[in-house]
This record gives structure tokens, sequence and C-alpha cells, in this order.
């Protein structure tokens, strides 16, 4: 029987997790408030029911992700497959960039792609656009994730990133909420029973993880980093593939 779509791998790590990740501080403030005896019972609730709302989620992510994309490009100066396909700004070294221009105009439908730097250099643009079209053909190529199991597992990677920095507004303030929701309820724990309450400290300081990770990982940088990874190993996989 085939995995519906929206419970796959890719959709689960990349579309899925940056969803529950971003709302999660707002289930442990709700957990923090409820009685001791429950609370241990409140986070795996939450759980079943994002479970039952999983194809919403997905989009949520999906299309968080989409809609910030162009701006880390801007910021790039382009997507990670067309600046390492470029002869002016790849960080790969010349041989192995000219090998991999070799092999495409070999096998793929784009036969005119520069033949150096010169000639690049001559019409940027259209080179761009070329790299661009060449890059969708090779996506197109490595769908078999059993065969090309690296490339997808460095695009699950980007794509969790990706989406996880566009919902960092999101994240930071349901950590903040979390954090501020956490915090008050250990105070009235404290003053009430004179003891704290365990699981709202450890609610809080997740949160405060959270609320740190959110500020200071999750970064247009981080991003780049998994999408300069899942260049590199498309890139890589080009010699897999077969001449028509």
């Amino acid at each position: 029987m085939a995995t519906p779509s929206f419970l796959d791998a890719y959709s689960i790590r990349a579309r899925i997790a940056p969803v529950l990740i971003a709302a999660l501080p707002l289930g442990l403030a709700f957990a923090a408030w409820l009685p001791v005896a429950n609370q241990l019972n409140a986070v795996p609730a939450s759980a079943l029911v994002a479970i039952a709302l999983v194809t919403l989620l997905a989009q949520v992510g999906r299309n968080a992700g989409k809609k910030k994309e162009p701006d880390l490009y801007r910021r790039w100066g382009g997507a990670p497959t067309t600046y390492f396909l470029s002869y002016a700004r790849s960080p790969l070294p010349a041989e192995v960039l000219q090998r991999i221009h070799e092999r495409l105009r070999a096998i793929g439908p784009e036969k005119q792609l520069p033949l150096s730097a010169k000639e690049e250099l001559g019409d940027p643009a259209a080179a761009d656009r070329m790299y661009v079209s060449v890059t969708a053909w090779l996506r197109e190529q490595m769908r078999d994730k059993t065969a090309f199991s690296l490339v997808a597992e460095e695009n699950a990677n980007y794509g969790f990133c990706r989406n996880l920095w566009a919902l960092k507004p999101a994240g930071v303030l349901a950590s903040c909420l979390g954090s501020a929701t956490c915090t008050v309820r250990l105070a009235q724990s404290l003053i009430e029973t004179s003891n704290i309450n365990p699981y709202v400290a450890l609610y809080c300081l997740l949160s405060v993880i959270l609320l740190v990770m959110w500020l200071l990982r999750v970064t247009p940088a981080w991003v780049r980093s998994a999408g300069d990874a899942y260049a590199e190993r498309l890139l890589a996989s080009v010699d897999r593939l077969q001449a028509p």
C-alpha cells in the first residue's frame, strides 16, 4: 500500500516537523497549567491532535518556505545549484566544475551550457537561466529516492532548514509566550506550595532553549549551508546518470 504523500519521509521531516517545532512551546504552555496528574499526558495528547492535522501542517510548512525562498536567493546571489554551476561563483574546484559541465552537455537537454567563464560573463542572465533549467532536469532524473538516497537526504535537510527559517517569526513569538506562561505558572506553584513543579520547570527550560535556538541558530547562513550541501550532492551524482 502506497504511503500518502503528506506522510512520506520528506514531508514529515521538511514540512511537518518545522511547524511542530514552532508550535511546541504553545503546547508546553498549555500543559503547564493542567493539574499535575494530567501533565505527563498533555504533550502526547497534543501530538495526537497534531497528527490529525498533518495535511494542513505539511501545506503550511511548504508554503512558508516557498514563499520566503526567493528572499534567500537574493541574499545568496541565486539558488545554490545555480551558483555551484557558475564558473564565476562556484566553490567547486575548476577541474571538477569543468567535468560536471562536460557531463551535463553529454547527457542533458541543455547542450548550450557556457563553455568557459568568459562565455558565461558575456551573458550572465542567460547562463543562469540555463543552470536553472538543467537543475530542474536533474531533479526529475533523481527522483528515485532509493537509487539517489543521499540526494534525497540532503534535499530533505535543506527543506527542513528552509521551512524552519521561514517560520522563525512564529517560532520566536511562540517561544516567548511559552517561556513567559511557564514562568508565571512556575512562580504561582512556588508561592502556593513552596515547591517547584518539575514538569513545569522542564517546560519552561525547553521553551527557553527553543527561543535561543530560533534566535542564534536559525539563520540564512544556516539554511545556505544546507542548500550548498544539497547542491554539491546533486551535482556529484551527475556521473551516475546514463546518457540518452
